[in-house]
């Protein structure tokens, strides 16, 4: 217990200048915890200041005295109470100072900080925050504090919609959505919280970031694009790919493929809830996830499996194309009869002659009756090759004749490729005369 008159006498030496408050800070003990919030410290965090289009924010001793304080056991209920009175700001020393607390806190006691968090999160200045958050995420939920985790990793990895394009952008451009913290951070954070959120929230995390994959891409769309076409695949080709960590639509898309894979491996009954997840939401990129998951795990994917087959043409999406072909490579022996012959019929079915037509003239090659009958029978052998060693004898007849006569067929499988270019009006001056 400290006596009044040394309280009185260092309070004394503190205010003497910001040199003696620094370093009296710097070395007190939790003892002097009660003694400054008495006499009115910890209450007038420092601002931010603000010079035409720099800001700076000045340190604060006491926030780094309550962080230093809050790794010492016996202090930290009272550094709880304390930070959770101290007001807002966007000082963002301070606010480093805070999560630091966080982190040091018991996961029971730092839950209590979440609703704090989440605003500073929000806020305009946090060059080192981010860094942190994962590690907070990870230490709430593995602490059982799963709720709190999740409701920070809401907030911290939820998207914003990006500028808005002008009237000629619009028409080239799509809309770019703005992930709440840097992309570099954003990685991050999903690297070190997913796994935990997963194995303690569940279906719950599940749901977490099916919200923000459908948040990214009802950001990404312009009000002209309908349907149900979100075109991630020219961004995650294919879903069992590694993610480009630069991408956050790459980073979401397989987060949500890891923690569907990591549940149901926890428990194989969960497949059916995740499903049941995945199809709440309209976009493709889930009904890609969907096809992935059973082929990941056959046994529990083979309903969904002979339900998607029931309608061949899904196969020609160009959308779902991939996982598709890759569960029917890996299902089809185990389809009904009844779906495979439906499969098969429809591979032989003759491309309609006005599509060949098309994509003759589209290409530039003569649109004759031979070369429309030729690309319908390449669609044909593309097809079959995809069931290679799985066709019935008459089938595999089949294919052989047209890869003797087209040569061997195109892998459906493989990710589409997409190429662009620019054109302009014609410089009125030639090279020679530039």
């Amino acid at each position: 217990m400290l006596k009044e008159d040394l309280i009185e006498r260092a309070l004394r030496e503190i205010k003497k200048g910001d040199a003696e408050h620094y370093y009296f800070l710097e070395r007190a003990g939790p003892a002097w915890i009660d003694p400054l919030s008495r006499n009115g410290y910890f209450q007038n965090p420092p601002q931010p200041v603000r010079r035409e289009q720099y800001v700076s924010s000045p340190p604060w001793p006491e926030s780094r005295y309550l962080a230093r304080m809050s790794a010492i056991s016996e202090a930290q209920a009272a550094v709880l109470d304390i930070v959770l009175s101290i007001p807002a700001t966007d000082n963002a020393w301070v606010n480093e100072d805070l999560a630091d607390i966080a982190l040091n806190l018991p996961p029971h006691q730092s839950a209590k900080l979440v609703p704090r968090l989440c605003e500073w999160v929000q806020g305009p200045i946090r060059p080192h925050l981010p860094d942190k958050i994962g590690d907070l995420i990870a230490r709430l939920a593995e602490g059982g504090e799963y709720e709190a985790a999740l409701a920070l990793a809401r907030v911290a990895l939820s998207f914003e919609a990006g500028p808005a394009a002008t009237e000629e952008e619009e028409s080239i451009l799509w809309p770019e959505p703005k992930p709440r913290l840097q992309t570099f951070y954003y990685d991050r954070i999903v690297e070190r919280a997913l796994p935990a959120l997963v194995a303690v929230a569940g279906l719950d995390a599940i749901r977490l970031f099916s919200d923000i994959l459908d948040q990214l891409i009802s950001f990404s769309l312009g009000p002209s694009d309908a349907g149900d076409e979100d075109y991630l695949y020219h961004r995650q080709a294919e879903i069992e790919a590694m993610k480009d960590p630069n991408d956050p639509a790459s980073v979401v898309l397989c987060a949500l493929r890891d923690a569907g894979e990591q549940l149901i491996r926890q428990d194989r009954s969960q497949f059916s809830r995740v499903v049941a997840d995945f199809r709440a939401k309209r976009w493709d990129s889930f009904r890609r996830l969907e096809l992935h998951l059973s082929r990941v795990f056959p046994e529990e994917g083979l309903a969904l499996a002979e339900e998607f087959f029931r309608d061949p043409e899904n196969l020609d999406r160009i959308g779902l194309r991939h996982e598709a072909v890759l569960l029917l490579k890996s299902s089809f022996k185990a389809l009904t009869a009844d779906t495979q012959e439906r499969v098969l019929r429809w591979m032989d079915q003759e491309l309609p002659a006005e599509r060949c037509r098309f994509w003759l003239e589209a290409t530039g090659e003569p649109v004759t009756e031979e070369n429309v009958r030729a690309l319908s029978d390449i669609h044909r052998r593309d097809h079959f090759a995809a069931l290679k060693d799985q066709l019935p004898s008459h089938y595999e007849h089949k294919l052989a004749e047209l890869v003797a006569r087209f040569g061997e067929g195109r892998p459906l499988e493989e990710s589409p490729s997409f190429t662009g270019g620019g054109f302009g009006p014609r410089s009125p001056k030639s090279i020679e005369e530039l």
